[in-house]
């Protein structure tokens, strides 16, 4: 019943655009992983609107490697060298922006036998509710 609660109870936090960003892996991880219908449910919730938020820091940093980039032979854009500092400066800025979502953190124990690498699970940190710990 402790796990219900936590699920249900919306997080109404701010997260920086780069957790988002940096939680790529494994948000893919997630969103073929099998579950229970009911962590998936929760699980799709959240992976819907952290998804939406990667549209959106693509297609950003999409213009930002037109506006920076020189078009390529095969019409697609390259940031060159002599311009990736400034790239790379514009595009931690985006990463920097803090957001706030309404979602609601997932319980550790829906994701827990998910396979994830000590990274991937990091990167999931800030969307988890902390593991209850058994005797």
């Amino acid at each position: 019943m402790a796990t219900k609660k936590k699920e249900e109870k919306a997080d109404s936090k701010r997260y920086t655009l780069r957790q988002i960003w940096n939680a790529q892996a494994a948000i893919n991880k997630l969103a073929s992983a099998d579950m229970p219908v009911k962590s998936a449910y929760w699980v799709h919730k959240l992976l819907k609107r952290l998804m939406a938020e990667l549209e959106e820091i693509n297609t950003q940093r999409e213009s930002l490697v037109k506006k920076l980039g020189v078009e390529q032979a095969d019409r697609t854009f390259a940031v060159q060298q002599d311009k990736l500092g400034e790239f790379l400066t514009e595009f931690n800025a985006l990463l920097d922006t803090e957001i706030k979502l309404d979602v609601r953190a997932i319980a550790f124990e829906s994701v827990e036998n998910v396979q994830l690498t000590p990274a991937e699970f990091g990167s999931l940190e800030a969307f988890l509710t902390q593991p209850t710990l058994a005797d």
